[in-house]
This record gives structure tokens, sequence and C-alpha cells, in this order.
């Protein structure tokens, strides 16, 4: 284990500001698209909810119920 503490009593000498400066070069080298999640497909677009014109104020239950048996009829 004293091996692994040797490689870390360098950065006990550096100043705030050297640590600081050595953390932005490391940063800088970074590629951060490598550490990207996969990208989101589009969004499926949805068939509009059919609203009659002589009634227009049907409930949304109504209109999701409708709207569920025509999809699954396709």
């Amino acid at each position: 284990m004293r091996y692994h503490h040797q490689k870390w009593e360098v950065f006990g000498t550096y100043s705030l500001d050297q640590i600081a400066e050595l953390l932005q070069r490391l940063a800088d080298g970074v590629h951060l698209k490598r550490f990207l999640k996969a990208t989101r497909g589009k969004k499926k677009k949805r068939e509009p909810l059919i609203v009659n014109s002589n009634h227009r104020h049907v409930s949304t239950a109504r209109l999701l119920e409708t709207h569920q048996k025509k999809k699954s009829q396709s």
C-alpha cells in the first residue's frame, strides 16, 4: 500500500492554484461525447382526437375510449 501513497504525495506539495490548473488541463482532454448515452428517437405522431362539430362538448373519457377502440382495431 505504501506504493500507492507515494503516487499521491506529489499532489501534497501543490498549491491550490496549481491543483486547479492541473484539473482544468485534465478536463480539457476529456472527450465528453464518449460518455453520452444513446440518443432518443423521434416521437411518434399521434392521431388527433376527432371531435363532432355538432356536439362540441364530449367527455374526455369517451374520447379516449373511442380513440383506444380505433387504435386496437388498426
